[in-house]
């Protein structure tokens, strides 16, 4: 069973408060391997790492690999998914996006 944080990036944006980044986490099914953390590309939510075809599972990376002794951390960038959606979002550069996933990752794997 996964679970959904909302974690502060530490990162506000004038006239916003304080942006939360959406991360689920699926813990491992057996010894741990090691950690997984997913971000997609190409503007792809979270849910890129976690595919269902009904109740058949058996496309979701995430949870084929929580099977296989992985703890899979999958991450939305700010803006999208069920993270925080600023007003602007052209406010969202690289450089504010590394510092908002970097926050994040440290986050996840100091708990």
């Amino acid at each position: 069973m996964s679970s959904i944080l909302h974690l502060e990036t530490g990162i506000a944006l004038p006239g916003e408060g304080a942006l939360r980044q959406a991360v689920e986490v699926f813990p491992s099914q057996g010894a741990v391997q090691a950690i997984l953390v997913c971000l997609p590309g190409g503007g792809m939510t979270r849910r890129y790492y976690d595919l269902q075809a009904g109740a058949d599972d058996t496309f979701s990376f995430a949870r084929q690999m929580s099977r296989r002794g992985f703890i899979v951390v999958t991450v939305d960038y700010l803006g999208l998914g069920d993270s925080d959606k600023p007003a602007d979002g052209y406010a969202l550069t690289h450089e504010v996006l590394t510092q908002a996933n970097t926050a994040v990752v440290q986050q996840v794997l100091a708990e």
